[in-house]
């Protein structure tokens, strides 16, 4: 009898159904402290969802995933810390990343590791050049400078404008090509004021760009939002004002009546079928609405791509990287996703506007 149920056991637990599910290692290295930290949170439960999601139908799709967590604090010198750490002590088969600010720092350490990094937030030409192991779904950075001077020119009917940001690299990228695509247009950008970073008092800058009396002002600020728009509002400006995918629920919501009629580019529609089935997965594992639905479902997204490439390669990551390049018309939490030869989904921005505390998309 015992040699029986040895036998049985033997049969049982080395069947295909208990033999080992390979596990791939992601490292997820998001700025959880430092500035935007909220940005950081909402990638890292995108991330935790679709891992999870993954973990909970390994039998089906035959892998699992670790997600490997790493706080990069919005700095390049700590990103690249954790960056090696993630790639010669964890071993990973890929990474994601926050922002363009962060992965300039270690793009060059996935490559050399020959291992796919994905970012989040950001596409640009400059995350391009970078290599062919460096992709990105975010919005494209010239397109947010593009869409914006477009639509002061054509649908405003801007003849001037002030610009008004911080001095880190997305602000001042895309008011390049605001500057630009504006004057390619007809018209002119007569004054543009870069604040610090960690400034929390823009009055004397927003009175200094009054006094020029512009048709616009585009402001792409990423630090001190809520500070920032509440002393616009306080400034009694009366001219249409322009941002760019910073303004999210949470966010408006704090705003309250300074954010009505502010305009904002952004890639995706919140109110897609897609994004709000994602919102509603959010909802049932944390108990709670997403508060920045799309920073959440890139994350999503890219831990679902990165997955499924390595799971097509059985881990091969050369293979993996070449599977990426084929992804076309992924219906995504995030929006429709399609790889190019440069490794971005380099999506244009659409223009939205808040009314009633709420982003409406704006037709053509």
């Amino acid at each position: 009898m015992k040699l029986i149920w040895l036998f049985l056991s033997l049969l049982i637990f080395s069947s295909p159904i208990y033999a080992q599910i390979p596990t791939y290692k992601i490292g997820a290295l998001l700025h959880l402290t430092g500035e935007f930290p909220m940005q950081g949170k909402a990638f890292r439960e995108g991330a935790e969802l679709a891992v999870d999601e993954i973990n909970n139908n390994y039998q089906v799709l035959g892998y699992k995933v670790n997600l490997i967590l790493e706080d990069s604090q919005y700095k390049p010198i700590t990103a690249n810390l954790v960056a090696k750490k993630v790639l010669n002590i964890d071993n990973v088969d890929a990474g994601i990343i926050g922002t363009i600010t962060e992965a300039m720092s270690v793009g060059a350490a996935f490559e050399a590791a020959k291992t796919p990094l994905m970012v989040l937030w950001d596409s640009a030409p400059e995350l391009d050049d970078i290599g062919e192991y460096t992709f990105a779904i975010g919005p494209w950075a010239p397109s947010t400078g593009e869409g914006a001077a477009e639509f002061s020119a054509k649908k405003l009917r801007a003849k001037t404008a002030v610009i008004i940001g911080t001095s880190n690299p997305w602000p001042e990228a895309v008011s390049k090509v605001f500057t630009e695509e504006f004057t390619k247009a007809g018209g002119k950008v007569i004054g543009q004021f870069m604040a610090e970073p960690s400034e929390a008092d823009f009055r004397t800058i927003i009175t200094k760009a009054q006094q020029l009396s512009p048709d616009v002002f585009y402001c792409p600020v990423p630090n001190n939002i809520i500070t920032f728009f509440k002393q616009l509002k306080q400034s009694n400006i009366k001219v249409p004002v322009i941002t760019g995918d910073n303004l999210t629920d949470t966010i408006i919501k704090e705003l309250g009546s300074a954010a009505e009629g502010i305009y904002q580019t952004q890639v995706s529609d919140p109110n897609s079928e897609q994004t709000k089935s994602f919102a509603n997965a959010y909802q049932d594992k944390f108990h709670k609405k997403p508060e920045m639905i799309l920073f959440s479902a890139w994350a999503y997204d890219s831990i679902k791509l990165l997955a499924s490439a390595l799971a097509l390669a059985q881990g091969d990551r050369l293979v993996a990287n070449k599977n990426l390049y084929k992804i076309q018309n992924y219906s995504g939490a995030s929006g429709i996703i399609s790889i190019n030869k440069n490794g971005s989904s380099p999506t244009r921005v659409k223009m939205f506007q808040i009314k009633k505390q709420k982003l409406e998309l704006l037709k053509n």
